[in-house]
């Protein structure tokens, strides 16, 4: 399957739409704020649970919500993105024979989901148009971890390793994150020739912007003004417009590589751009069951929807 098109939509839309919907079920209470939004739910529902935690801060009252909303719940560890494929994959298969509509909430899912998903949509073909609705709620504010982060993944996801020319120098576009000096170390770790830096921002008095400025300081200072960008979370399908003209316009003189450290939609931007261009490496950076697990709870008031539409390959290429 090949994007045809993408735009944003509401929650409403969405819902008239979608025939079946998948979420992740982790220990934040934030896994239940799309659920919570929907007033109609489709009649397929998927709830992946994380194999990790299984037993700690929300996760107990969150499977008990999701099989009150008839949520069918499957046990997915953190990395298994086969799995998560082969779940996808079936979903779409049960609901095609009413034009398939996907609602898929990534707000607490893993990169490695993310790119599972984005992953089976790309490779597999279906014989008619999929529209995926990919939700996203970013969380009520909680301050960053003091000092930094152990990561037991700095590498590329699985399917996005692409392999360009070797003499070709290495363009790093990042998303930044909150987190105290981590893109500075993956910046260390790649050596890039170009850095390019994306920072999420909500606007006005957005705290997390000002800590991602703060805790970006010295990779900021590197980075020449024209290189640095912002961009706004309720504008998902602008910013993944811009991202993919500025890949485009690189990708002919650099190994581009994309990775994403803070808000899991330029993440999930990330590897749509992929799709398209798939001499593009997206990489990922995670404590994986390391990483100290805190609670959040969904801004319900900054939900976006990024609709995207697949076409079949085959009809792209006959429509040439």
């Amino acid at each position: 399957m090949k994007i045809k098109s993408f735009d944003e939509c509401s929650i409403a839309e969405a819902q008239k739409c979608a025939q079946a919907m998948i979420v992740a079920c982790g220990y934040e209470q934030r896994s239940r704020g799309i659920t919570s939004l929907v007033e109609m739910l489709p009649p397929i529902k998927t709830a992946l649970c994380f194999e990790e935690f299984s037993t700690i801060l929300a996760r107990p009252s969150n499977e008990s919500f999701f099989r009150q909303k008839g949520f069918t719940l499957e046990t997915v560890g953190s990395n298994q993105s086969q799995k998560v494929q082969s779940l996808l994959d079936g979903v779409i298969r049960a609901s095609l024979s009413n034009g398939s509509a996907l609602l898929l909430d990534i707000s607490t899912m893993t990169r490695s989901w993310h790119g599972a998903l984005v992953r089976q949509l790309r490779t597999a073909e279906y014989g008619s148009e999929i529209t995926t609705f990919f939700a996203y709620t970013p969380s009520v504010f909680i301050h960053p971890r003091a000092g930094f982060a152990s990561n037991e993944f700095v590498a590329p996801v699985e399917g996005f390793a692409a392999l360009t020319t070797p003499e070709y120098p290495v363009a790093a576009i990042i998303g930044l994150g909150y987190e105290k000096e981590e893109a500075l170390g993956l910046q260390q770790l790649l050596d890039p020739s170009l850095t390019i830096l994306f920072k999420p921002t909500a606007g006005q008095n957005d705290r997390y912007y000002k800590h991602v400025l703060a805790n970006n300081r010295e990779i900021l200072a590197r980075t020449p003004e024209d290189c640095s960008f912002d961009y706004r979370l309720d504008s998902p399908a602008e910013t993944l417009s811009n991202f993919a003209s500025l890949v485009n316009g690189l990708r002919s003189t650099h190994r581009v590589v994309l990775a994403s450290l803070g808000p899991k939609m330029f993440g999930l931007m990330s590897f749509l751009i992929a799709t398209q261009f798939p001499e593009v490496s997206v990489w990922r950076v995670s404590s994986g069951v390391h990483g100290q697990p805190r609670d959040s709870v969904a801004d319900l008031k900054r939900a976006t929807i990024l609709k995207v539409v697949w076409q079949p390959s085959e009809r792209l290429a006959h429509s040439r």
